[in-house]
């Protein structure tokens, strides 16, 4: 294509980029809308491949490192035939061909899985060393985030391609200035990143990512290039273009697209002049829990900012993730004490457990999928192995988000529950999450708690007149049928089937155990030998496999107690990307679907 036509073909991308946005009236609707002209190019003008055979030997690679720009390389490939145009309004919906995160498994032409930012350029590496060794010509194209240049896993890769001279890597990094927790130079600033990349030996050009003219002669000097290094593109980008209320809009990261939005939208004619609407909402999610109880708002954020009025020791960090794990309360009240290190959580890790050697409380937060896979060894030999003061809080654990497996911590208990002189705790609602978080300040020594967040978290325990303590079970309800013994929201929804079931004459206890390591052998084999005969089921969201119900299992095996025993967990896989609701009723994690695997298991 020409210039003209490239330009032309640009505006469709960002229209696509708005037609899924509408559909489930939020995304990462703005940087897709920035980064749509250099995409046109890759895949329009420079990229080898077959649309119709996306697995054809000789294509070029195209890798999407940074995650959420998905919309964005989903809107280019509808264009390329990849897949059906219609496709795109089911972006992010239950089973959607397009989910809200790459995955091969799910969409023709997607070369990895994105979301766990950090991975594209180390791909990148292997592919390109593959590609030679094979004396193929191909390219290996790899798209990142500014915010992403934080990740270690980046700069180990760009110094290894450096190092062995990968000329056929061409590195495209979206220069938009935003991220999460807000713009790119006052969360962690990664600049000057022409000179970093220099000094690894890559050939390196900075222009205007929303010049279809740059980006071509840009693009056009890396791939015809005969200088024997890898190469990388710094693409200048504005969030939003192509759509005027977006640009500038300190909201712009993850945002709602109104149906009066759309309608205005649609009256605009082509071209990259600017679009008019008439607003905007940030559609940060309420709360990944689904409820129908009470809920209170933020209760960790709250906790901690009453426990720091009082300890002048309690410190606060963050991956870039502030505001979805709701430590930005507290950053926002003690804003000198509050430490975000941009996307680097291994770096989190260690600077928690040096802060934790000078005599601070630090509370190091980011999503449970990060702490359990990326953060293990930090963990293990930062924080745990020298018992380290560090409260490691995780966000979105088990099955709390449709994103995929990027998102869905379902191994979190798993993995870090073989780590020695970590205490483990799943709190069940707000009133335990704000009790919790005081005891855990309170205790010497490293604790991961797995964390309920936003404006809608379930009120349960109010109920019972229940108090925390680390270390301990308590019997909320009793019941001669069956014992449920959970931990996390689990309890709320053992608590739900248990009053439904009453009505059908089968009588449910309900033992909620929150903290997973050290377990309350204790009470949990008192109550189960209290009533010789029952039902055993233990709930939980996690995995089948190294959870609460494993160890449960193992308990009365060497205690050597002869009881039935079921599981409600979830599966030993990776699950699937769709809607929250859906998802916890297809792996029987919902109210409704315990209800009905205890009413099963009692027949």
């Amino acid at each position: 294509m020409n210039k003209e036509e490239l330009i032309e073909k640009a505006y469709d991308v960002r229209k696509n980029v708005l037609r899924m946005g509408h559909v489930d009236k939020r995304g990462f609707i703005a940087q897709s809308l920035g980064a749509a002209d250099f995409l046109t190019v890759l895949y329009f003008h420079a990229m080898k491949y077959h649309a119709d055979d996306p697995k054809w030997e000789g294509r070029d690679r195209f890798l999407l490192s940074a995650g959420h720009n998905a919309i964005a390389v989903y809107a280019a490939m509808a264009e390329a035939g990849f897949f059906p145009k219609d496709w795109l309004d089911t972006y992010g919906l239950d089973n959607s061909r397009l989910p809200m995160s790459c995955m091969p498994a799910y969409t023709p032409g997607i070369e990895i899985s994105g979301g766990s930012i950090g991975l594209g350029m180390p791909i990148a590496v292997g592919m390109a060393m593959g590609l030679k060794r094979k004396g193929s010509d191909s390219k290996v194209y790899v798209m990142m985030g500014d915010g992403e240049m934080a990740e270690g896993p980046t700069w180990e890769a760009a110094m290894s391609a450096g190092s062995y001279g990968l000329d056929n890597i061409i590195g495209i990094v979206d220069v938009n200035g935003i991220q999460a927790d807000g713009k790119t130079s006052t969360v962690l600033n990664t600049e000057p990143l022409h000179e970093k990349f220099a000094a690894f030996n890559y050939d390196v050009q900075r222009v205007n990512g929303n010049s279809i003219t740059q980006v071509m002669e840009a693009v056009d000097k890396a791939r015809f290039s005969t200088e024997k290094k890898p190469h990388i593109i710094l693409c200048d980008t504005v969030p939003g273009t192509g759509l005027s209320f977006l640009i500038g809009n300190p909201k712009a990261h993850f945002i709602s697209l109104s149906d009066e939005d759309w309608t205005g939208i649609q009256r605009t004619g082509k071209g990259q002049r600017l679009m008019s609407s008439n607003g905007i909402q940030s559609v940060i999610s309420d709360s990944n829990v689904v409820t129908n109880h009470p809920t209170m708002g933020e209760p960790f954020g709250k906790a901690l900012i009453e426990l720091a009025k009082e300890n002048d020791k309690i410190v606060g960090l963050s991956a870039d993730l502030a505001k979805y794990t709701d430590i930005h309360v507290f950053r926002d009240e003690f804003p000198d004490r509050f430490y975000n290190v941009g996307m680097s959580e291994q770096l989190m890790m260690c600077a928690a457990s040096g802060l934790a050697k000078e005599g601070f409380i630090p509370f190091a937060t980011t999503y449970s999928t990060f702490i359990a896979r990326r953060c293990y060894d930090f963990i293990s030999q930062a924080i745990c192995e020298h018992h380290t003061n560090v409260k490691i809080i995780g966000g979105l654990p088990g099955l709390q988000s449709g994103y995929g497996p990027s998102h869905q911590a379902t191994d979190d208990l798993a993995i870090l529950g073989a780590m020695p002189n970590l205490t483990i705790i799943d709190p069940c609602d707000a009133v335990e999450m704000m009790q919790a978080t005081k005891a855990v300040a309170e205790f010497e020594g490293p604790v991961y708690m797995r964390l309920l967040r936003g404006n809608r978290v379930p009120i349960v325990l109010d109920q019972y007149d229940y108090h925390f303590e680390i270390g301990k079970a308590k019997l909320l309800r009793d019941g001669g049928d069956v014992l449920v013994i959970s931990c996390g929201e689990m309890t709320m929804r053992a608590l739900d089937a248990a009053e439904e079931l009453e009505k059908e004459g089968l009588h449910v206890a309900v033992l909620h155990s929150p903290t997973i390591k050290p377990l309350d052998s204790e009470t949990i084999l008192a109550e189960i030998q209290k009533k010789p005969g029952r039902l055993v089921v233990t709930a939980e969201n996690h995995t089948v496999v190294g959870g609460l119900g494993s160890l449960v299992a193992n308990l009365l095996v060497d205690n050597q107690v002869p009881a039935k025993m079921k599981k409600i967990a979830l599966r030993d896989q990776y699950l699937a990307a769709g809607t929250l609701k859906t998802l916890q009723d297809l792996y029987g994690v919902s109210a409704k679907a315990v209800t009905e695997q205890l009413r099963n298991f009692l027949k």
